[in-house]
């Protein structure tokens, strides 16, 4: 799901130039700033990055459980 709070690097093909043009248009666009915000009152909403954590650590367990 895109939320317009971030931009895609090329894995294969970036340079310096690309990074530093993403972090300007990052920087100087309200949007990502907005969509950073929305994000940030839903994840508080939904728990927050505790919350974040304990799906990452429950998921891995059930992982190794099951090999």
């Amino acid at each position: 799901m895109d939320l317009g709070a971030a931009l895609k690097l090329d894995k294969q093909h970036f340079d310096s130039g690309e990074v530093s043009r993403k972090i300007n248009e990052l920087l100087s666009n309200t949007s990502y700033t907005e969509a950073a915000h929305r994000m940030s009152v839903l994840m508080k909403s939904t728990g927050g990055l505790d919350k974040a954590a304990d799906i990452v650590e429950t998921t891995l367990a059930e992982g190794k459980s099951r090999t």
